[in-house]
């Protein structure tokens, strides 16, 4: 009994063992079956972003083809030389045919001024290629940003946005027009050389190729941890370089910190960690690269053995051995360049994604197809307007608010009440995720998008200013005006000390104005809007940085547009929403009280005076 039950005891081990190698086989082949399914979702992937960055150089197809013209002629007169050396050893120094000499140095000749020229050829049309496509995704970039609502510019960052424009859209032209002219120069220096060795000594191309197969260990040996080094160094420098042009952006809002170490430490530790996965990257090649050697090696002392071999028993040349050797040389490029075209194509594919994620930003606020014309009289109003954050949490809820056109209106309120975005929605800055805004009682998604933003004006609190003269600073507005309609306009801001310089078009701004006080500032901005002649007006906080007496002076030239504007201005001083016709409280992103300045401040809890 006792022998029996240790058998099924047995058995059932041995049942349980078995159930288990199965599970553990069935895990495995499962987990196969995932990794390649993410590994063909990956080639999937890498081949479509390469494919959309075919279709942009389209239009560049003549650079491309004036590249891929010039690098097989200088490919053919670099295949040329070695057969030159050929003759030249046979014939000349050999035979002593000295005869010859002059037609040989005149082929020299010939194949160096033919690569001098494909070269030219080659570099200038890469150039021409590669800036163009650089100028046109740029400009495409930063016209579909300029599509977009304010929440969606707030989801990109200011840094990953920049850096994908001016550094890795060149990048992405550079590396693919690369690949595209590595694939053709391969393509035809690797057949090309295979055809004249076999035209020098066929029998020692045979011994030459099985040699040359031992090549492709190196990327399958290299592959994987090169290719996960290369793209982890790919995602990190998008990364990095966002997050180093955020740092320079604000670096204004640290000056105040003069002991930030811990600043300075973290950005350290940020570029020592890129330098840490750029060093993977050289080791990981590195590495690999002793295949290479040693591939090289061992092909050169086979063909020396081999070709003196030759030579000795009268089957080859001397100068045919040389050159066999050169070709041999010139075919190893190619197949290096074949196997690593895809980690190349990879490495592209890496920062093609992060450019096309700015360029693929979903515009939120649609054009329509076939916009109403604007002719605004000024009416506004708010029905049932809900407006909701990037977590779902709401900004604005349930605002139902009509304003007359031509009035005054104040919009008070506590901070991030959600003052700044009701004011916005009227411009369709943004739309509201429920309800509408109405414009002279017509939805105003139902408008044309540009001739609605020209027939509103938004002055913001903290406004934006280029590189430019005060001049074209102000014609943003309306390019067309005049300079004597700009210096009207600084005048009616109380500005015009600005306009002064040596050629009338006022001082150079510094980057976001820097050479401006906060005052200045918002003066520039008010002559813009009087530049700019809308319908409806909206001031963000227009007098904080002025002094009492110039914001009384500012207000007044606003208030004379009064019954002519629609005029809506968000402030926290009661004594401006006092002046308005109407005055709107929000709290907590909620209407909590609407009407005329005395009613409305008093349910704010702050009688107007």
């Amino acid at each position: 009994m006792g022998g029996q039950g240790e058998a099924v005891a047995d058995g059932q081990r041995r049942g349980a063992g078995a159930r288990l190698r199965g599970r553990v086989a069935l895990a495995a082949r499962g987990t196969a079956r995932r990794l390649d399914r993410t590994r063909w979702a990956r080639h999937i992937r890498v081949l479509r972003v390469l494919w959309r960055v075919t279709r942009a150089f389209l239009p560049l197809w003549p650079w491309v083809l004036i590249l891929g013209f010039s690098t097989v002629a200088g490919i053919s007169a670099e295949l040329l030389e070695p057969w030159l050396h050929q003759v030249f050893v046979n014939r000349v120094l050999l035979g002593r045919q000295v005869a010859v000499l002059p037609d040989i140095l005149a082929l020299y000749a010939l194949a160096a001024l033919v690569q001098w020229l494909a070269g030219t050829a080659v570099h200038w049309s890469f150039v021409q290629a590669t800036e163009r496509f650089s100028v046109r995704l740029r400009v495409h970039a930063y016209h579909h940003l300029r599509r977009l609502s304010l929440r969606g510019l707030r989801r990109l960052s200011t840094g990953e946005v920049t850096a994908a424009l001016q550094q890795f859209g060149p990048d992405v032209g550079e590396g693919y027009l690369g690949l595209l002219q590595a694939l053709l120069a391969s393509l035809y220096r690797l057949p090309a050389s295979l055809a004249l060795m076999a035209q020098l000594n066929g029998p020692l191309l045979r011994w030459t190729l099985p040699i040359l197969a031992i090549y492709p260990l190196y990327p399958l040996v290299t592959a994987g941890p090169l290719r996960r080094a290369l793209s982890s160094l790919s995602l990190f420098d998008v990364y990095s370089q966002g997050v180093v042009n955020d740092r320079v952006a604000g670096l204004r809002a640290l000056l105040h910190r003069l002991d930030a170490e811990g600043d300075s430490q973290a950005l350290y530790a940020l570029l020592w960690r890129r330098l840490r996965l750029r060093l993977r990257a050289f080791f990981v090649d590195r590495a690999g690269g002793l295949i290479d050697i040693a591939v090289h090696q061992g092909l050169t002392v086979c063909l020396l053995g081999l070709g003196g071999l030759a030579v000795l028993h009268g089957q080859m040349t001397v100068g045919g051995l040389l050159a066999f050797l050169e070709y041999v040389r010139g075919v190893e490029g190619p197949v290096r360049r074949l196997l690593h075209l895809p980690l190349g194509a990879q490495r592209v594919a890496v920062v093609a994604e992060r450019v096309f994620q700015v360029v693929d930003a979903p515009p939120d606020v649609r054009r329509p197809r076939h916009g109403r014309p604007v002719r605004l009289q000024g009416a506004i109003q708010f029905r049932g307007v809900e407006v909701r954050g990037d977590d779902g949490g709401p900004i604005l809820s349930g605002i139902d608010l009509g304003i007359p056109a031509g009035s005054f209106c104040a919009i008070v309120g506590g901070s991030g009440a959600g003052k700044s975005t009701l004011a916005s929605l009227v411009a369709r800055l943004m739309d509201p995720d429920a309800g509408c805004v109405l414009l002279d009682g017509v939805d105003a998604r139902e408008y044309d998008l540009a001739a609605l933003r020209a027939a509103v004006a938004v002055v913001p609190q903290d406004p934006v200013f280029f590189r430019e003269s005060v001049l074209a600073n102000v014609r943003l507005a309306r390019p067309e005006a005049s300079a004597a309609e700009v210096a009207a306009a600084l005048r009616r801001a109380r500005a015009e000390e600005l306009l002064d310089g040596p050629r009338g078009e006022g001082r150079t701004l510094r980057e976001a104005g820097g050479n401006l006080s906060g005052g200045q500032r918002q003066r520039l901005s008010l002559a813009r809007m009087y530049l700019q002649d809308p319908t409806i007006v909206v001031l963000d906080e227009v007098t904080s940085a002025l002094d009492p007496r110039l914001g009384r002076a500012v207000l007044d030239e606003i208030l004379a547009w009064r019954g002519r504007r629609t005029v809506l201005l968000i402030t926290h001083q009661p004594d401006l929403a006092a002046r308005a016709d109407l005055v709107a409280v929000l709290a907590a992103g909620r209407l909590q009280a609407s009407g005329p300045p005395m009613r409305a401040l008093s349910a704010y809890g702050r009688p107007a005076r």
